[in-house]
C-alpha cells in the first residue's frame, strides 16, 4: 500500500504508549518512585502521631498513666486478592524501616512475619504499603496480631495502592 505525498499514515499504539521496553521501564520507575513517596509518608505521619502520643503530660508534669495494651506474641501482614495478580511493596516495623517484596497471588493469602524491635509489640508501630500491578483484579492487605486482623484495606483500582498501619499504643487513623 502506497501513500500519498502529504497523506499521514497512522498507527493504532497500544496503551501505555507504543509497547517498547524504555515506556514500560519508565512506567516501573514512577510506580517505584509513587510507592517509595507513600511509604516515607506513612512513615512520617505514624512518627509524628508516637510523638504526639509519648508526649502525654499530666497537669502536674508527670507522665500520664494510661493502660497499657496486653503484650502480642506474634504479628504478621497478609497479602491476598485475585489470583495472578501481581503486587509489590513494603512491610514491617515503622522505626527499623520496611522490608520491601514483588509478588503473585497465588489461590492461598500470603503472609509476611513481622519481627518486633522490641520484646513485645507494645511499643512497635507496623506498617504496610502495597501496589497492584495492573488494571483487573483486587489487592486486599491485612495486619494480623496473635490470629486477628486489626487492620485491613483493599483496592481494585488501576494500580492501585493500599497502606495499613497499626500500633496497641496509638490511633493511627482517628476517625
Amino acid at each position: 500500500m502506497e501513500r500519498e505525498p502529504g497523506e499521514r499514515r497512522y498507527r493504532s499504539r497500544r496503551r501505555g504508549g507504543n509497547g517498547g521496553e524504555g515506556d514500560y521501564t519508565s512506567r516501573r520507575i514512577l510506580l517505584g518512585l509513587i510507592v517509595f513517596a507513600l511509604l516515607l509518608l506513612l512513615i512520617l505521619v505514624v512518627v509524628l502521631v508516637f510523638n504526639a502520643a509519648d508526649s502525654g503530660v499530666s497537669d502536674k508534669g508527670e507522665q500520664a498513666n494510661e493502660p497499657t495494651p496486653e503484650a502480642a506474641s506474634s504479628a504478621a501482614v497478609r497479602v491476598s486478592g485475585t489470583q495472578g495478580l501481581e503486587y509489590s511493596g513494603g512491610y514491617g516495623i515503622v522505626e527499623s524501616g520496611l522490608e520491601t517484596v514483588d509478588g503473585r497471588l497465588g489461590a492461598d493469602p500470603v503472609d509476611y512475619e513481622v519481627v518486633f524491635e522490641s520484646e513485645t509489640l507494645n511499643f512497635d508501630a507496623i506498617s504496610a504499603v502495597f501496589q497492584k500491578d495492573g488494571t483487573d483484579g483486587t489487592l486486599k492487605v491485612e495486619i494480623i496480631v496473635d490470629g486477628e486482623v486489626v487492620e485491613s484495606e483493599e483496592t481494585a483500582a488501576e494500580n492501585g495502592v493500599v497502606a495499613v498501619a497499626y500500633s496497641p499504643e496509638a490511633d493511627l487513623f482517628p476517625g
